[in-house]
């Protein structure tokens, strides 16, 4: 004869209220991943130590140029809805390793040459490409007239 029995499981309460629980915390962490992967950023801005330099359509594929004063160089992409920077002549050669972004809030760094690209989301003033006017002394544009809505692109931003 075999001593064993069979012990049917029951679940109790709490257990149920435990998977009850933890389903609903999976739901709703689905829920916000799902709301955050469908945002589309619609505007890049480029900022160089922290100061608004310049703001581009995500959705106007263009090269932008940005040269320092002092020689150093970074070439920023925009296109198919993403951008990157395709090459930059710091050392360590991160923000270049770092690859396309086109997700509001992502942003790229470039820390030796204290460059800052990120994605922002719709605004309300954002039918074409913008510069920032007050610059300062230390931060010039190769174009001197940017308020032209049919300007196509800038040569080089230069800080």
């Amino acid at each position: 004869m075999n001593n064993r029995t069979d012990k049917i499981v029951i679940m109790k309460r709490a257990d149920k209220i435990f998977v009850f629980i933890v389903f609903m915390i999976i739901f709703i962490g689905f829920l916000i991943v799902s709301y955050f992967k469908n945002m589309t950023g619609t505007e890049v801005q480029i900022l160089i130590d922290g100061k608004l330099q310049g703001s581009y359509r995500l959705d106007e594929d263009q090269e932008i140029p940005i040269v320092s004063k002092n020689g150093n160089y970074n070439t920023i992409i925009i296109s198919n809805g993403q951008v990157y920077i395709k090459k930059s002549d710091c050392r360590n050669q991160l923000c270049v390793k770092q690859g396309p972004i086109s997700n509001p809030g992502e942003s790229i760094i470039c820390l030796p040459h204290r460059l800052s690209v990120k994605i922002v989301g719709d605004k309300a003033n954002n039918d074409n490409k913008t510069l920032d006017n007050n610059t300062s002394d230390n931060n010039t544009l190769d174009n001197s007239t940017l308020d032209n809505k049919d300007t196509e692109s800038l040569d080089a931003v230069t800080y």
